[in-house]
């Protein structure tokens, strides 16, 4: 059943992430705790989680997110999403670019987006 308190849980997550008093030590096993599978009600919290435990370390949200196992592609794409759109292009190590095809031309392209964000936003 759909429930309105489930918009809640991805600020309850992340809020979670951010209080000293809730730990998930390591953190990839937050994929044990919310789950494995690559359904989107065990992904998110885990994804939610990851992103707001590592808002400015891109490499640690995203291998965090590999490391947890599972189903961990989905979980691994959507954290280094948020975490990326959260730090930038220049937040991304360039060795997580330099192996992927065109990324010249991919950067390039993030880069102009970035500044017509920026543009609207003001």
């Amino acid at each position: 059943f759909a429930s309105p308190d489930a918009l809640l849980t991805p600020s309850n997550v992340a809020r979670a992430a951010l209080d000293a008093d809730v730990r998930v030590e390591p953190a990839w096993k937050c994929a044990l705790l919310y789950g494995q599978p690559c359904a989107i009600f065990h992904v998110v919290p885990a994804v939610y989680y990851l992103a707001a435990r590592f808002a400015d370390n891109f490499e640690l949200g995203v291998l965090h997110a590999l490391n947890g196992g599972g189903q961990n592609q989905v979980r691994a794409m959507l954290t280094g999403a948020l975490i990326g759109a959260h730090v930038g292009i220049d937040g991304i190590p360039p060795r997580f670019l330099r192996g992927l095809k065109r990324a010249d031309h991919y950067v390039a392209l993030a880069k102009r987006l970035a500044v017509h964000l920026v543009r609207d936003v003001r």
